[in-house]
């Protein structure tokens, strides 16, 4: 910032008409600010809370409880470690289910995934199943899995577009809240 004051103050004062020198310069002082800006906006990344990545795959699969029943149910999101369903007929009760043994397939396919219901959310109409320890083929499974169907890219990005412009002034507030509340 001081170079840039020094830079217009030298522009405006010099007698020598050495204008397009000090143009070039503000330049790529201005360039080079900019990336140095960006470069520590990316430093405020928000903290991830998960230790795996979560992806938006809706998919028709097939729960297998522990008693042997199959429960259809659509895939809401999956990760390497847990996915999130949402069974598609009522299970009653289904809190009674956390810790027990389940078997998650693919409604086609080879896919096999056991794994221990962890949680039922809103009264049965979401499932968190969390995978036991997979084998090195269940675990390519999966990866390939998640990977062929990512229909619109990584995430899930088609219901609202991105303002860049908003994107850039919201960062910008938040950096300025956190510089001044330090102080």
């Amino acid at each position: 910032m001081i170079a840039l004051g020094i830079g217009i103050q030298k522009m405006l004062t010099d007698v020598n008409y050495m204008i397009p020198v000090y143009l070039v310069n503000i330049f790529w002082l201005l360039y080079n600010l900019m990336a140095v800006l960006i470069s520590i906006f990316v430093c405020f990344e928000k903290q991830r809370l998960r230790t795996s990545e979560r992806f938006f795959v809706h998919d028709q699969m097939n729960l297998r409880l522990a008693d042997g029943r199959e429960i259809p149910v659509e895939l809401i999101d999956i990760s390497m470690k847990s996915s999130a369903l949402a069974p598609l007929l009522p299970i009653e009760n289904a809190d009674q289910l956390v810790g027990s043994e389940v078997m998650l397939s693919p409604a086609s396919g080879t896919l096999e995934l056991p794994g221990v219901f962890f949680r039922s959310r809103s009264w049965g109409k979401k499932l968190i199943i969390n995978f036991r320890e997979l084998s090195v083929e269940q675990h390519t499974h999966l990866v390939n899995y998640i990977f062929d169907r990512q229909q619109k890219g990584y995430g899930n990005f088609n219901e609202k577009s991105i303002d860049f412009g908003s994107t850039i002034t919201d960062m910008v507030v938040k950096w300025w809240k956190m510089l001044t509340q330090k102080q």
